[in-house]
């Protein structure tokens, strides 16, 4: 089923997701590399899920495979009747059996996220449906402030305090459409199981453009980047009128991780230490990707400066961090004697990690 890839040259698999929605799921899989040009394909990032959930039969280059009940049906919402869908999907296109391909892919992840067209973040079948939301959010600025999102939109058009107070006034005044469900949908999205997920971090701040779906509704990132960065994260301070009901959402909403995560886009400069220490209450199954899982988007990460090696131990992929930190930060001794107390912090609820 999977050819051996050849890693000087770059070469990654691409799955090619054809079909109607009634039908049995059947793909394929085809090599390919960042040095063709023309290459266009679409990433998905989603939530793996628990090791032990059900498995669901796929065709995969003509033959039975299994994959794990989320990405199943996020290749069924997925799929376009139209035209096949060309994805890079990690549970499939790296050979997960092969651990020197495991590495070396893993290692490619930040150009596959970054060279892909658009990153479809797949929330799960949530009962929620917060589309209505954006929506609402995308009309409003669209009609109010001449703001076009579905064009080059820029986060930075609406930072200035007096943008702020028309956007507050204008969801205080009674007149708009915009009430508390809609922020209840908001508040539910934020705190669905994938926003906890390590490799989000870089799967989120690596993409040029974005969709997320939850079962059949599609909200573009950017209206969900507008809603968060611009609602939530932009309250006046001092307006006597706020109401309480609101700030109760706004609160619940600004301390997701989610919101975080989408805000970060904006500064995605940010150091392995940073990184370690804002990811620290994330999830994985594998310990491996506590570190592995943010390497992509570490400023100060060249190359191979932490090896990747899902083969070796947890000691020694610590003892690779220190190392960094030792080696190529020119940190000082406290300072690396920190980073060893962050780790130990960090894997202490992953057992047998030591051997």
């Amino acid at each position: 089923m999977y050819q051996s890839l050849e890693a000087t040259l770059r070469q990654f698999c691409l799955l090619v997701l054809p079909g109607a929605k009634s039908s049995q799921i059947e793909c394929t899989l085809h090599i390919s590399r960042f040095e063709l040009g023309s290459l266009s394909y679409e990433a998905l990032s989603y939530e793996w899920g628990n090791p032990n959930a059900p498995v669901n039969d796929i065709m995969l280059n003509e033959q039975k495979f299994q994959i794990r009940e989320n990405l199943y049906y996020a290749q069924l919402h997925l799929r376009s009747e139209t035209e096949a869908r060309t994805l890079w999907v990690d549970a499939i296109c790296i050979n997960q059996n092969d651990i020197l391909e495991r590495n070396h892919q893993v290692g490619m992840m930040r150009h596959i996220y970054t060279g892909a067209a658009k990153v479809l973040v797949w929330i799960g079948c949530a009962p929620t449906e917060f589309k209505y939301y954006c929506d609402l959010s995308k009309q409003e600025c669209s009609s109010s402030y001449g703001l076009d999102i579905d064009a080059d939109f820029d986060l930075g058009q609406l930072d200035s305090e007096e943008d702020d107070w028309e956007i507050w006034d204008e969801l205080w005044d009674g007149t708009t459409s915009i009430q508390c469900d809609p922020w209840e949908e908001l508040a539910i999205l934020m705190e669905q199981s994938y926003w906890t997920r390590i490799w989000i971090v870089q799967e989120y701040v690596l993409a040029a453009a974005i969709t997320v779906h939850c079962g059949s509704e599609t909200v573009d990132g950017k209206a969900l980047e507008l809603a968060l960065n611009h609602i939530v994260h932009s309250k006046p301070e001092g307006h006597s009128n706020f109401p309480v009901h609101l700030t109760e959402y706004i609160e619940r909403i600004s301390h997701r991780v989610g919101s975080k995560i989408i805000e970060r886009r904006r500064d995605s400069r940010r150091t392995l230490a940073e990184l370690l220490d804002t990811t620290k209450s994330s999830r994985c199954h594998d310990p491996h990707d506590r570190i592995y899982g943010v390497l992509g988007v570490a400023a100060d990460i060249q190359g191979d400066s932490i090896p990747i090696d899902y083969k070796g131990s947890i000691f020694k992929m610590k003892m690779d961090v220190a190392w960094f930190f030792e080696q190529y930060s020119s940190a000082s001794r406290a300072y690396v004697s920190n980073i060893c107390s962050l780790l130990e912090e960090i894997f202490a609820n992953y057992p047998d990690t030591e051997s």
